[in-house]
């Protein structure tokens, strides 16, 4: 799990990921281990619980005002002053969402086009949020229907 979290963050190409890596593992363990299977299961666990808050906190937006105009974009009684463009984050939710009702990158693209129409492309918080709450709404009917 440590080095899929870790290839998530750094990226498959990154000729330093090793040596990056021992290094992160040796900051969060404050130095008892200096590589990943010098790990005891709990530094492992701190490692891991490390990793899955650098990716959340990276899905964040900072700015509290812009993060907020950005979760209301697209609703009819909302104020639409600021046009917030989409970013790293939210393509990574929308992956996340992708992954989690089992969908795969044709399947997407295709409800993006059902979403915004044929030819469109997702540039904006407005036309994110359309798709984002479409694919929420459908992760929901699908654990409904599980219970």
């Amino acid at each position: 799990m440590i080095h899929a979290l870790w290839r998530q963050r750094v990226g498959l190409g990154n000729e330093d990921s090793r040596e990056l890596r021992h290094a992160y593992v040796q900051a969060v363990t404050e130095g008892r281990a200096s590589e990943t299977r010098q790990l005891s299961q709990a530094d492992a666990r701190r490692v891991i619980d490390q990793l899955l808050s650098d990716q959340r906190a990276s899905r964040r937006i900072g700015d509290h005002q812009t993060a907020h105009a950005a979760g209301t974009h697209g609703r009819r009684d909302a104020s639409q002053d600021l046009e917030v463009m989409i970013g790293p984050p939210q393509i990574a939710l929308l992956q996340d969402l992708r992954r989690a009702l089992g969908w795969d990158q044709l399947r997407l693209n295709g409800f993006i086009e059902r979403q915004l129409g044929v030819g469109r492309q997702m540039k904006t918080m407005r036309q994110f949020n359309k798709v984002v709450w479409g694919m929420k709404a459908q992760l929901r009917r699908e654990e409904q229907g599980r219970r």
